[in-house]
C-alpha cells in the first residue's frame, strides 16, 4: 500500500500508518471478496482504467461507493466517493416504479400514459391483453392513429378532440370502442385525466379505459322491454276489443258476459306481469301455458288442446317463454285460430336431453298470409330465445294456419 489519505482513511475506518508499506490482501481481505483485487490487477496489466458503483463496508456499515481504478507507472490509484444517499433514494425509486407498474398490470382495465400531443408513453399490461397488440406498436404512437384504438372516423375525432381538451386541463370521460385481440369492438367508458407541473402546465395525460360490454347488454335488454311494454300499450285497446268481441259472441246474457270478460282481463294483467320483471320463480310448464293462453282462448274447451310430460322450467326460460306465449295469443286472437267460431290449437312439449321442445300449431282460422316484413313480435320471439337463453325458434306461416316450434334450455 502506497499513499492512503484522510477522506480514505474516514471511509474505511483504516490508519494510514499501519497500511502503507502492508500487503493490500492481507490489511483489507473484503478487495478480494468483492472482486476488487482482480480490477486492480487487470488495470495494472491493461491500462485501462474502471469506474462503477459498488456496494462495498464502510466504516461502520455497508455504503455504495464510485469506484475509480487507473494505473499510474507500474501501480495503480483507486479513488472513491461515498454516494450511498444518491444510491438508496434510486433504489427506493425503482422499488416504488416497480410496486406501482405491478398495481397497475394487476387492474383489470386499460390504462396509459399519454404526451399531450397523443403519444403513448406506458401502457399496461391489461391493455396489450385485451387488444392483442405488442408495446412496441403502441408506445411513440399517436393513440388515435392506432387501429386498436379508433373503429371509425368518428371515434378518432371524438378521441382526438377530447385530447385537445384535456391537454389544456379539462378531465374527459366518454364512451368509445376499441378493437379486441380477436377483431371484436368493445365498448369502454374512456377517461383522460392531464397531469400538471409547477407552472399550471399539463405535461402529461392519463387515460384508463374499462370494458363496459356487459352494462351495454344490459341497456340493450332494457331497451327491449320499454320496446315490448310499448308495444303492449299501444295494442292493448285493440286486444281487448277483441277479446270483448269474442266475450259477445260466447256469452247468452249479460251476467255471463261480465264473468267471461272479466276473467281473461285478469289473465291478461297476469302475462303484463311479466314486462314489468326482470325474474321468475320456476313455474310449470302447464302452468305457464294456461295463464298465457286462457284469457285469449274461447270457452270451448275443443278448441285448445294441451298436452306434455310434466315439466317446471327455470326462472329464465318460464319469463322469457312467456313473453312468447303471449305475443302468439294475442296474434291468434287477432288474427288467428281465436278470431274466429271454429279455429283451434294444439300445444305439446317433449323433453330432448337437457332441452325442452315446444310445438303450436294452429287450424281452422283464417287463411293466414305470410309477413312481408319482419315484425317486433318476430324480433321479440328471436331475442327471448336465442338472446337470453341460447335455444332457437322456427316459425312456418302455413296458410291453414300457423306451426311455430320452440327449443330452449329447460333448467335455465
Amino acid at each position: 500500500m502506497g499513499v492512503f489519505n484522510p477522506a480514505a482513511e474516514q471511509l474505511t475506518g483504516r490508519v494510514s500508518q499501519a497500511l502503507i508499506g502492508k500487503r493490500l490482501t492481507k490489511e483489507m481481505p473484503e478487495v478480494s471478496t468483492y472482486g476488487l483485487f482482480e480490477v486492480f490487477c487487470n488495470t495494472v496489466q491493461t491500462g485501462a482504467p474502471w469506474r462503477r458503483e459498488v456496494y462495498y463496508p464502510g466504516r461502520d456499515r455497508r455504503r455504495w461507493f464510485n469506484f475509480t481504478v487507473a494505473r499510474v507507472g507500474d501501480g495503480f490509484a483507486v479513488s472513491f466517493q461515498d454516494v450511498t444517499a444518491r444510491k438508496n433514494a434510486e433504489l427506493q425509486l425503482q422499488a416504488s416504479q416497480k410496486r406501482l407498474r405491478t398495481i397497475l398490470n394487476g387492474v383489470m382495465a386499460i390504462i396509459g400514459l399519454a404526451k399531450p400531443d397523443g403519444k403513448l408513453l406506458e401502457v399496461n399490461e391489461t391493455t396489450l391483453r385485451l387488444t392483442g397488440v405488442r408495446e412496441d406498436e403502441m408506445l411513440g404512437h399517436r393513440i388515435w392513429n392506432h387501429p386498436a384504438w379508433c373503429q371509425t372516423s368518428e371515434s378518432q375525432d371524438q378521441l382526438v378532440k377530447a385530447f385537445e381538451e384535456a391537454k389544456v386541463g379539462k378531465r374527459m370521460r366518454f364512451d368509445t370502442e376499441i378493437r379486441g385481440s380477436g377483431g371484436q369492438s368493445i365498448p369502454v367508458d374512456m377517461q383522460l385525466s392531464p397531469i400538471f407541473d409547477e407552472f399550471e402546465q399539463v405535461t402529461e395525460i392519463v387515460l384508463s379505459a374499462v370494458d363496459i360490454s356487459e352494462r351495454k347488454r344490459s341497456e340493450a335488454h332494457r331497451e327491449m322491454l320499454l320496446s315490448e311494454l310499448n308495444h303492449r300499450v299501444k295494442n292493448s285497446l285493440a286486444t281487448i276489443q277483441a277479446i270483448a268481441a269474442h266475450t259477445v259472441r260466447e256469452a247468452t246474457d249479460l251476467e255471463g258476459f261480465r264473468r267471461a270478460f272479466t276473467g281473461r282481463l285478469r289473465a291478461i294483467a297476469a302475462s303484463h306481469d311479466l314486462l314489468v320483471s326482470s325474474t321468475r320463480e320456476s313455474a310449470d310448464i302447464s302452468r305457464l301455458i294456461r295463464e298465457q293462453i286462457m284469457g285469449y282462448a274461447p270457452e270451448e274447451a275443443s278448441r285448445l288442446e294441451l298436452s306434455g310430460p310434466p315439466l317446471v322450467l327455470g326462472p329464465q326460460g318460464a319469463h322469457a317463454f312467456g313473453l312468447i306465449l303471449h305475443e302468439l295469443a294475442t296474434n291468434a286472437s287477432k288474427y288467428g285460430a281465436f278470431s274466429n267460431e271454429r279455429g283451434c290449437l294444439r300445444i305439446g312439449w317433449r323433453l330432448e336431453g337437457e332441452d325442452v321442445v315446444v310445438e303450436w300449431l294452429e287450424r281452422g282460422g283464417p287463411t293466414v298470409v305470410p309477413p312481408t316484413r319482419r315484425g317486433f313480435g318476430s324480433a321479440l320471439i328471436e331475442q327471448s330465445l336465442s338472446h337470453s337463453l341460447g335455444g332457437r325458434s322456427k316459425l312456418d306461416f302455413n296458410p291453414e294456419g300457423l306451426k311455430a316450434e320452440f327449443q330452449f334450455p329447460v333448467r335455465k
